[in-house]
């Protein structure tokens, strides 16, 4: 789970999976590793950065924080659920991935431009 947040909008982006899910990736990582506990991180933020990337051509700059790993059940207690979650499920020959998008963005704060160069998938990104 990671929390994104601007003036103008809050919420959350979770990522989550069963544990055999683990072992579709080459090498395939352990479930109860740390490196799958980092995996799952690393995927989140990067699912992160592509959603903040997206709202930039609305001229809403989102502010990512540090991802966290919980349990489903941890995560079930910690969010409730709201009127503005989209979830979406894809599945995979080991089992379901779920990506869970609850933000709730003030109306006002949408305002198209395309003045903002916003990355494409490959280009260079110098830090």
């Amino acid at each position: 789970m990671v929390a994104l947040s601007s003036p103008k909008a809050s919420g959350s982006l979770t990522l989550s999976w069963a544990d055999p899910v683990f072992s579709l990736f080459t090498p395939p990582v352990p479930a109860s590793s740390l490196a799958a506990r980092d995996l799952l991180r690393e995927l989140t933020n990067q699912l992160a950065g592509r959603v903040k990337n997206r709202l930039l051509n609305f001229t809403l700059m989102l502010t990512i924080g540090v991802p966290t790993v919980l349990s489903g059940q941890a995560l079930e207690r910690q969010r409730p659920r709201r009127e503005t979650e989209v979830v979406y499920m894809f599945r995979t020959l080991r089992g379901e991935i779920v990506v869970t998008l609850d933000l709730y963005i003030d109306g006002d704060a949408l305002n198209y431009s395309n003045t903002n160069r916003v990355a494409k998938e490959g280009d260079f990104i110098a830090f």
